[in-house]
């Protein structure tokens, strides 16, 4: 376990994880459920997408684990960094 969660990445690499995390990922999907009809599944209907409402719901699922993904990626680098 120990050598899964070993990084090499620096203190920089972990700042721009999270911040891209925390600052692209998660408010992207924020939006996407606060105004379904111009970033949701109303922008999707407009493109010609079919099945836009589970479209937007698989997407905004994936915003906002996206952004989850990367923070805990970049803490868990940043953990293991500590640890050396």
């Amino acid at each position: 376990m120990q050598r899964l969660l070993a990084t090499g990445a620096s203190s920089w690499s972990i700042f721009i994880r999270l911040s891209v995390g925390l600052v692209v990922f998660l408010p992207e999907g924020i939006q996407k459920s606060m105004f379904p009809g111009i970033l949701g599944a109303g922008r999707f209907a407009n493109i010609g997408l079919l099945f836009p409402a589970i479209m937007v719901l698989g997407l905004l699922y994936l915003r906002i684990e996206g952004a989850g993904a990367w923070s805990m990626d970049a803490m868990l680098a940043s953990r293991a960094r500590a640890a050396r």
